[in-house]
């Protein structure tokens, strides 16, 4: 699999090892931060003991790893933008069995954003079609406000069916390709966005993590995004929120992390008790997901159907915090942020490496529709269709395979048992549709004088039949067959009425 949740295996000693050194402990410090005496420890780690689970759990609490789940009341995780484009569609099929919404209820403005040539909106729903470029596909589009609106539909449909649930079945081959309804989909923008709401007990600081940022950035956090500029303003000393960037606006991935409540209260002018008390954000963590990374992560998604645990631990695979602290031994030590991951609660972490799902072979078939499928029906014009097939037979008959190609091959005949092959199945389809419409069936009237004809001896058991040759002669195998004038000219030369006679009978040769 290209993405995979990796789930929290039981910790062996090289990683026990590992992640001490890495926190700055020595042994006996180690052993006493996390409730093991040392020598126990010692042992894990040259794997001379065996780590339980249990202990493992205990080791990470006790550096500040939080374990209880979180609820609704605490945290809020949804889809903040979603962009989702269907191949080989037509704009009418998206409208009515992908979204659900008729034709007569979206209105067409003509644009050329995104390269489409216009797009069609009902609401916040918008879906973006091109006339002149059909490979480009029919590009669904929904900002927050449109997967509000989104989930609303789907609820008047259905109370009980939610976005999470439509987003899983539109996307499961078994829906899409055996109703025709697209051959493949990509995505190539997703937003998700996790809403820490307010807790009498506190809320994690945002200025804490920006410290972190601005003080031994390399030792307390920890991140393979790229650190960005952060935003804070105040008004009459006033502060008005503050705005924490990792990573590239321009990348695949952005995380985003802000004072929501306070950034409304400033929106809206109103005092932040009162936008606490309405809305109950304090803080948001948006994660902003682009290209080859947006495709991985939401195929994942797509397959866990938990959209609240996966915009958590996806968030917590791409920044780890720490705290820095002093041992009993007066060292300088790190432990988990336990400030910050009191917020989220126990988690597994995601890797997403921001590769195409689709195998060489798919992208091959792929090139093959946009680069190469012109030419070859030039060839067909001039040389006609019978020559092209020979000529292309000839030339692959040529072709050599590498034992890269033998096994990519192996890989693919697996890959199609199993179905996963979804452009070749939507071809199959499609070849066959056209194959069986009725204006390409030619009902052939077959001539008897184009079928074979044979003969044998009347009332004999047929396992022990007695056939009549070309010539006339008796022979106990079956004749290869004569025309019906071959026949009547035998008879005549026989002098014996083949067709009328009570001795033979005359059968049709299958070929």
């Amino acid at each position: 699999m290209v993405t995979e949740i990796v789930k929290t295996s039981l910790m062996s000693g090289k990683e026990l090892k590992k992640l001490r050194k890495k926190l700055n402990y020595n042994l006996r410090d180690f052993g006493s931060k996390v409730g093991i005496d040392f020598s126990t420890i010692g042992k894990y780690e040259k794997g001379k003991r065996y780590i339980s689970a249990r202990t493992e759990a205990q080791i990470k609490q006790a550096l500040g790893l939080s374990f209880e789940s979180k609820h609704d009341y605490e945290l809020h995780v949804h889809l903040d933008f979603l962009r989702l484009t269907f191949f080989d569609a037509s704009l009418e099929t998206i409208m009515n069995r992908v979204v659900g919404i008729e034709k007569t209820y979206f209105t067409f403005t003509e644009n050329k954003l995104h390269g489409f040539d216009g797009v069609w909106q009902s609401g916040m729903i918008r879906i973006y079609s091109s006339h002149e470029r059909p490979e480009q596909g029919i590009m669904l589009e929904l900002t927050g406000q449109g997967l509000t609106e989104m989930e609303s539909w789907l609820q008047e449909l259905d109370k009980n069916f939610t976005l999470n649930e439509w987003l899983v079945m539109i996307t499961d081959p078994d829906y899409y390709l055996k109703e025709g309804l697209f051959s493949r989909y990509n995505c190539s923008r997703l937003d998700i966005a996790i809403d820490e709401m307010y807790k009498a007990t506190g809320n994690y600081d945002l200025h804490d993590l920006k410290w972190k940022k601005d003080h031994h950035s390399e030792k307390l956090i920890e991140t393979q995004l790229r650190s960005s500029h952060d935003i804070e303003s105040y008004w009459n000393d006033k502060p008005l929120g503050l705005t924490l960037y990792f990573g590239s606006p321009n990348g695949n991935f952005l995380l985003r992390m802000y004072e929501k409540a306070k950034e409304r209260a400033k929106k809206e002018n109103r005092e932040l008790e009162d936008v606490l008390h309405d809305y109950g954000v304090v803080n948001r963590y948006e994660m902003q997901i682009r290209e080859n990374y947006a495709r991985s992560a939401f195929d994942e998604l797509a397959q866990k159907g938990r959209l609240d645990q996966f915009g958590i631990d996806l968030l917590l695979s791409k920044i780890t915090v720490y705290d820095e602290i002093k041992t009993e031994s007066g060292e300088v030590a790190y432990q988990y942020s336990k400030a910050f991951y009191d917020v989220f609660g126990h988690y597994e972490k995601v890797k997403i490496n921001g590769k195409k799902v689709e195998t060489s072979i798919e992208r091959s078939m792929k090139w093959i529709i946009s680069q190469v499928a012109g030419t070859l029906a030039l060839f067909r014009e001039v040389y006609g269709r019978q020559w092209l097939f020979d000529w292309l037979n000839q030339i692959m008959d040529e072709v050599e395979f590498n034992k890269k190609q033998e096994g990519m091959i192996l890989f693919e005949k697996a890959r199609l048992t199993e179905n996963d092959n979804g452009m070749y199945l939507w071809y199959k389809k499609k070849i066959a549709e056209k194959k069986y419409e009725p204006q390409n069936i030619t009902a052939e009237e077959i001539s008897p004088d184009s079928k074979l004809w044979g003969l044998r001896l009347k009332d004999v058991p047929s396992k022990f039949n007695i056939y009549i040759n070309e010539i006339g002669e008796y022979q106990v195998s079956e004749p290869k067959g004569m025309t019906l004038e071959h026949i009547n000219d035998l008879g005549e030369k026989k002098s014996v009425d083949f067709f009328n006679s009570s001795l033979f009978i005359v059968f049709e040769v299958k070929k």
